[in-house]
């Protein structure tokens, strides 16, 4: 199943921005039902869950997107950069989807609209 998605406004900056990080998008009208709406089994079958055994290739793809993201991040206050999730845990199962969370010292740094 297909979804439309739309545009809207970044909260932080009031204003419609295509370079803001933050464009959320919104539901179509004429877009299928909404995920709240879905049951267990239509869900599992939109967005299957396959387990992997740990792979030691995590590591090396964290410290590369970590890098990247510190590029990326230059001029915002960034207090830590780290890697969660199953991923980060050896020796158990895992989805193969590395998981980083960012972590920024100042709310007004959340907007990173340019002008």
């Amino acid at each position: 199943a297909t979804r439309r998605l739309t545009r809207r406004a970044c909260r932080q900056c009031r204003a419609f921005r295509r370079s803001c990080a933050l464009n959320a998008f919104v539901r179509d009208e004429k877009a299928p039902k909404e995920l709240l709406e879905m049951p267990l089994q239509e869900l599992w079958e939109l967005f299957p869950i396959a387990l992997v055994p740990h792979d030691e290739k995590w590591k090396a793809q964290y410290r590369e997107e970590e890098r990247l993201l510190q590029t990326a991040l230059v001029d915002v206050k960034v207090a830590r950069i780290s890697h969660i999730g199953s991923t980060a845990v050896e020796g158990i199962m895992s989805k193969n989807i590395v998981d980083i969370l960012v972590e920024i010292r100042q709310k007004e740094e959340l907007c990173l609209c340019t002008s």
